[in-house]
C-alpha cells in the first residue's frame, strides 16, 4: 500500500523516500491503519510545516491526513471535534463568523489540527493561557459571551 513518494519538511531538510497514502474518508483511513498493522507501522503527515521534518519515516508507509478535513462546533459544549487534516484556516473561517474562536492562535493559519497537537504549537497568547486555563486541543472560546468549552 501507498504510492513512491518523495516527502519534505518545512525546514528545509532533505527529503526522504516514502510509500505515501493520502485517505480521503475514515474508510480509507481504517485501510490504511490495516497496512501499517501488517506491516510494521506508519507516521502520520499533514501539511508538513514542522521545522524539524518529523512526520517523515525514510522508506516507511506514510499516511498523509490533509484529506481529513471534516469537523463539528458544539455550541452548547462549546468544542470542536475536528478530524486531523482540518486546517486551522479552515477551522477560523467557519467560526469566526459564528462569534467563537481557538483560544491559541500560532503565526499561521496553514497547520493542521493533529500537526498543531502533535508539535505543541502555541501562540501570542501565552501568559493569558496560564491563568485561564482551557487549551485550544479541547475548546473553543466566544467572545461574544466569554466562555469556553472543555
Amino acid at each position: 500500500m501507498g504510492a513512491p513518494a518523495t516527502v519534505r519538511g518545512w525546514g528545509g531538510g532533505s527529503g526522504v523516500s516514502v510509500r505515501l497514502v493520502r485517505p480521503r474518508g475514515l474508510d480509507e483511513l481504517h485501510r490504511a491503519l490495516a497496512a501499517a498493522r501488517s506491516s510494521g507501522g506508519a507516521i502520520a503527515r499533514g501539511l508538513g510545516r514542522s521545522y524539524g521534518d518529523a512526520a517523515q519515516l525514510s522508506g516507511e508507509l506514510v499516511i498523509d491526513t490533509s484529506g481529513l478535513t471534516g469537523f463539528e462546533l458544539d455550541e452548547n459544549r462549546g468544542t470542536v471535534t475536528a478530524q486531523a487534516g482540518a486546517t486551522l484556516r479552515e477551522l477560523l473561517a467557519a467560526l469566526v463568523p459564528r462569534g467563537w474562536m481557538v483560544p491559541v492562535v500560532p503565526g499561521t493559519q496553514h497547520v493542521t489540527v493533529a500537526g498543531a497537537i502533535a508539535g505543541d504549537i502555541h501562540g501570542k497568547n501565552q501568559a493569558s493561557r496560564a491563568r485561564s486555563g482551557p487549551t485550544w486541543r479541547r475548546s473553543a472560546c466566544s467572545p461574544r459571551t466569554a466562555r469556553c468549552g472543555s
